[in-house]
């Protein structure tokens, strides 16, 4: 649900956009993740990660949403590795739960806002009714 609330924009093509950027980021920080996790790293390691990647993806995501989709699955991802150690395929969890998401905001796209087509249909439609005098 989180996903969903965090994609959905006030149009079909902003939140097409967001959707492309989240699920791609997400994914490939969540396979960066793997490979991190795979590697089991000490303690040091993992603060020094957790604190490029985090200072990189705050600085960056202003410039694009795409560097903190990025950042996020391995900051969550090495953060809980600190209680216990967390198997590499949590990151698979997590993308799939994060495909899950993104499907559904796509879905919400589809019903909230009528396609390009049919609403420049509409317009069409309107704009015949007027006299042009």
């Amino acid at each position: 649900m989180t996903s969903l609330l965090l994609t959905l924009r006030p149009t079909p093509e902003e939140t097409r956009t967001k959707f492309a950027k989240r699920l791609v980021g997400n994914s490939l920080g969540g396979v960066a993740a793997a490979l991190i996790l795979l590697c089991d790293p000490g303690p040091y390691a993992v603060a020094a990660l957790v604190g490029v990647s985090g200072a990189a993806a705050y600085a960056f995501r202003p410039a694009d949403y795409v560097y903190w989709s990025l950042a996020s699955p391995v900051l969550l991802l090495l953060l809980s590795d600190f209680d216990e150690p967390v198997p590499w395929y949590a990151t698979a969890v997590r993308v799939a739960l994060n495909l899950a998401g993104g499907c559904v905001a796509l879905l919400a796209t589809r019903l909230l806002w009528p396609t390009t087509r049919a609403a420049a249909a509409a317009r069409s439609a309107r704009g015949r009714g007027r006299s042009r005098t």
